[in-house]
C-alpha cells in the first residue's frame, strides 16, 4: 500500500468511525423512549379543557356499504357528507354517504354516477353541491366529470387530447374558491 493509498483508508476510516459513534450517540439519549411515545400517542386526541389531560379519539366505523374495495374518501365541505369510490358488483362508481354528528352513517350509501366505468376521486365543490371526479366511461382513457351531488346532471368537464391521441386526466381537486380544479 503506498502512501497515498494508506492516509486516503485513514481518512475513510476515521469518517466511518465517526459517523457510527455519533449515531450510537444519538440512539442512547433516544427521542423514542417509551415515556416519549405514550407522549406523542397521547397528543393525537385532543385535550380537555377541564383536565388537560388527552383525550382519545372514538373507535373507527365503517361508514360505506358492503366489504368492497373503498377508496378516496372527501368530505363535503359541510362535514356532513363523505363521498368515496367503491367498487362493488364489477363496476367501480361514486358514492355518498351521510354522516351524524357522532361521525356514523345516518343513512345507507347512495351511488350517485351507477356507470360501467370506473369512477374515482371525487372532489367536493366549496358550495358541496357538485363532485369532480375521473373515469374513463367514454373510450377508456380517464376524463374529468362533473355530477350534481344528487347524482344528477352528470357532464364532460374536460378531456385531455394531446398530438398522439386521448391522454388521462386523472386525480381532480377543487380550489378553495371554486374557480379552479387543478388535476
Amino acid at each position: 500500500m503506498n502512501k497515498k493509498s494508506f492516509f486516503k483508508f485513514i481518512t475513510i476510516s476515521f469518517v466511518i468511525l465517526t459517523l457510527i459513534s455519533g449515531c450510537a450517540k444519538k440512539e442512547s439519549v433516544s427521542y423514542y423512549d417509551r415515556e416519549a411515545k405514550e407522549d406523542r400517542a397521547s397528543d393525537r386526541g385532543s385535550r380537555s379543557a377541564d383536565t388537560g389531560k388527552a383525550e382519545t379519539f372514538p373507535e373507527p366505523v365503517q361508514v360505506s356499504a358492503g366489504s368492497a374495495y373503498h377508496s378516496y374518501p372527501a368530505w363535503s365541505p359541510d362535514g356532513k357528507r363523505i363521498a368515496y369510490s367503491a367498487y362493488q358488483e364489477d363496476k367501480q362508481d361514486i358514492w355518498i354517504v351521510e354522516i351524524d354528528e357522532t361521525g356514523r352513517p345516518e343513512n345507507d350509501p347512495v351511488n350517485i354516477t351507477d356507470s360501467d366505468s370506473i369512477d374515482e376521486c371525487p372532489s367536493w365543490s366549496p358550495d358541496g353541491e357538485k363532485i369532480v371526479f375521473h373515469s374513463g366511461k367514454e373510450g377508456g382513457k380517464q376524463k374529468l366529470f362533473i355530477v350534481d351531488a344528487d347524482g344528477n346532471n352528470r357532464e364532460l368537464l374536460y378531456q385531455h387530447q394531446t398530438s398522439s391521441g386521448l391522454s388521462d386526466s386523472s386525480h381532480p381537486a377543487w380550489s378553495p374558491d371554486g374557480k379552479i380544479i387543478a388535476f
